[in-house]
């Protein structure tokens, strides 16, 4: 009897990375006017804040916008903090499943840009 080629199995994967950021966005990321923002704000604050405001001492690894993009000002220290990618994560989820920002905002600005330390506990 003939022996009958063997089925292969090809699955289907997700990408590797998928990219759920605008592309505009994305390239106002990678702008070397934001990337020197971002790194003069760590260098004033290399500890982030939100572990900073709960009493632990933990290093910043990133600039993050208190009242996102658009909505939020792309360049003031006032929508600005420094986080940890622990805060960075858990601030970012509450704001994917909010329906606009965390917290009071005028002009772009967070009117008291404490409470998101309140949010984030």
């Amino acid at each position: 009897m003939p022996n009958l080629p063997k089925e292969t199995f090809k699955p289907t994967y997700a990408p590797a990375s998928v990219n759920t950021r605008a592309t505009g966005d994305q390239s106002f990321y990678n702008s070397p006017v934001w990337r020197n923002t971002s790194k003069a704000y760590r260098d004033e604050n290399p500890l982030c804040e939100n572990c900073f405001d709960k009493g632990r001492l933990t290093d910043a690894a990133l600039v993050d916008h208190i009242i996102p993009l658009p909505i939020g000002d792309q360049f003031s220290p006032r929508n600005l903090m420094s986080l940890c990618h622990a805060c960075h994560n858990q601030k970012s989820g509450k704001e994917g499943h909010a329906d606009g920002p965390l917290i009071a905002y005028n002009a772009g600005f967070p009117v008291n840009r404490l409470e998101i330390f309140k949010i984030l506990r």
